[in-house]
């Protein structure tokens, strides 16, 4: 967990042990640690994964599976929304012969309005969950990809603004407890495998920003 503490005009970056903060099960062996140390850790041994060839398989295999995985949490709610565009498709059905009859009708024509606005905000959802669902379904990793961003980890960075460099860690890091030789990182297996499009990312902010 990040803290900056300002002294002198200078800003002092630093994590604090979650176990010291939450109560975390896994405490490490400091309450605290300059950032940049440890930042600086982190860092080399993710681009030591990255030098382990069948670690990081390993680790592609696993955000396949997991993406696999997410893809059927938005297939539940793909099929509650065809129900619920259905349900509004039946009542234009119902609505239109009416309106056909009654064409004066200010109640009926602004139920049609209605029914119409949200048939359309359905149908887009839907196209939008179906992009979704097809992407994860489809996500293939590139092992060498990742191997090459991985290996290059370091000085990317360098290139990028602080905050930009911190929530790139983050995103490829669940965890991190610090020993008092090394750090242990439980990593985030779907994005350590999209790392270079991650990248590459933030590389564009940086230039726009």
């Amino acid at each position: 967990m990040g803290y900056v503490r300002p002294k002198k005009n200078k800003v002092y970056r630093y994590y604090r042990c979650m176990a010291m903060v939450d109560g975390a099960p896994v405490s490490c062996d400091f309450m605290s640690i300059i950032a940049e140390r440890l930042e600086e850790m982190a860092v080399r041994q993710l681009e030591q994964v990255g030098w382990d060839r069948e670690l990081l398989a390993g680790v592609v295999r696993k955000a396949e599976k997991q993406a696999r995985k997410n893809s059927l949490e938005p297939d539940g709610e793909r099929r509650e929304l065809e129900l619920n565009l259905e349900d509004v498709r039946k009542g234009l059905g119902n609505l239109r012969p009416l309106l056909e009859k009654c064409p004066d009708l200010r109640q009926l024509a602004e139920e049609a309005r209605r029914l119409d606005a949200v048939e359309r905000e359905l149908a887009a959802e839907v196209e939008k969950l179906d992009r979704r669902i097809t992407a994860l379904r489809d996500t293939s990793c590139d092992v060498a990809a990742a191997q090459e961003a991985l290996q290059g980890l370091g000085r990317i960075l360098t290139s990028l603004p602080i905050p930009r460099q911190v929530a790139i860690l983050r995103s490829l890091i669940r965890r991190a407890r610090v020993r008092k030789d090394r750090v242990e990182l439980d990593l985030n297996e779907e994005a350590v495998a999209g790392l270079q499009g991650l990248l590459v990312e933030a590389a564009g902010v940086a230039r726009n920003g």
